[in-house]
């Protein structure tokens, strides 16, 4: 396996790394460190379930939407969270973290709900990870991979014109009248590709 990768690495000699991350279209409003906090706070709110997140590019994706082909080495993902204050101390709450502004989590907890979905192309480059076995949907989905994350892809994905990365990562607690709730996170996605073309 080791040698066949190194022949891709022949055919493909140029790397490339490209960042994705949890956010909305209005990141292009942010141009100030107040702005900037504020909107990474946002997007750690508390909703009734786990928020599906859309990782938008924060680098140019030129590099790879541009070409008929490339060797996708490999999708790493981390979590950060930016929350202001720590979930409602009640009983009830099934896991902590540490609330410090922007530090990044390792999610041993579960259920973490992080079941990512990467399409490249129009391809699933991630095995199908995020589908549950039939009937038992909520479970499944609930008990996600620990983070950080690292999907080895080791493949050939053409016609690279676009990518839709989507996932959850959220910890569930009670809150002050028990009732469910769940802290969502933010999510960085960290892409390597190789290509043949200077």
């Amino acid at each position: 396996m080791l040698e066949d990768k190194m022949d891709f690495r022949k055919c493909y000699p140029f790397s490339e790394t490209l960042m994705l991350f949890s956010g909305n279209e209005r990141k292009s409003e942010i141009s100030d460190m107040d702005a900037l906090f504020s909107y990474l706070n946002e997007l750690c709110e508390d909703t009734d379930s786990p928020k599906v997140q859309r990782l938008l590019p924060i680098t140019s994706l030129e590099m790879l939407t541009n070409r008929k082909e490339i060797f996708l080495e490999s999708i790493e993902f981390c979590g950060y969270d930016f929350s202001w204050q720590d979930m409602p101390a009640v009983e009830g709450k099934i896991a902590s973290v540490e609330s410090v502004f922007g530090s990044t989590i390792t999610a041993l907890w579960q259920p973490n709900f992080f079941r990512p979905s990467v399409r490249i192309g129009g391809e699933d480059v991630t095995s199908n990870i995020y589908n549950p076995t039939p009937g038992a949907e909520f479970h499944d989905l609930g008990i996600g991979f620990p983070l950080p994350f690292c999907v080895p892809v080791n493949k050939i994905i053409k016609d690279t014109k676009d990518i839709d990365i989507y996932a959850s990562y959220a910890q569930a607690f009670k809150d002050e009248v028990g009732l469910w709730k769940y802290r969502n996170y933010a999510l960085q996605a960290i892409i390597t590709f190789w290509h043949n073309r200077a």
